[in-house]
């Protein structure tokens, strides 16, 4: 099954352990089971590293910053023209998407397409998800699981207060959010 990594920032030439975390995953699943859509250009300022990753992974990695660019008027087409050439081309059956920010690319594709997503949460996305709009939120209780370091919840993180236990809630690694209606810790 093919997935399309959508890494708005976090892709190398990036540096950090998000960007190697996301070269990991796509490690792992291998060049016929994935390929990834990011915002940045390859070559990064003062190297010459251009397609290093791309033969690393030997999986096609689409470079697309206009399609992540700030003015809506300019992000609208070159998005919708990317994600109709990745979908023809690759034909992906879910999307996993290495950011909370990101989030919004996962309600839209599950609406459209009926694609299945996975979100990658890191340190403070998850804290801040209770104060941020209701699209990031949603992104995460609607993906079909998310992953994210160990980290303790608060129990009115997740929306609908009562229909979720009131204790304090810990995830570790990924957690399965479709399964029952309830968020459930998924086994070790």
């Amino acid at each position: 099954m093919k997935s399309l990594l959508i890494s708005k920032i976090y892709f190398p030439p990036q540096v950090g352990g998000i960007s190697q975390y996301m070269v990991s995953v796509a490690k792992a699943l291998g060049p016929e089971e994935i390929c990834c859509l990011t915002g940045l250009r390859a070559k990064s300022y003062g190297t010459n590293n251009d397609n290093a990753v791309e033969r690393e992974l030997q999986a096609r990695v689409y470079r697309r910053p206009y399609a992540f660019s700030p003015a809506t008027v300019i992000q609208g087409p070159a998005l919708a023209a990317t994600l109709m050439e990745i979908m023809v081309r690759e034909r992906p059956q879910v999307v996993q998407l290495a950011s909370v920010f990101e989030g919004y690319l996962g309600l839209h594709l599950n609406r459209w397409l009926k694609l299945p997503y996975v979100v990658y949460a890191h340190g403070n996305e998850i804290l801040q998800l209770p104060n941020r709009s209701g699209k990031s939120r949603g992104c995460v209780c609607n993906a079909l699981a998310a992953s994210w370091p160990t980290v303790t919840l608060p129990p009115n993180w997740f929306p609908g207060g009562g229909r979720h236990r009131k204790e304090t809630l810990c995830f570790i690694q990924v957690v399965t959010l479709r399964d029952s209606g309830r968020a459930r810790q998924a086994p070790n």
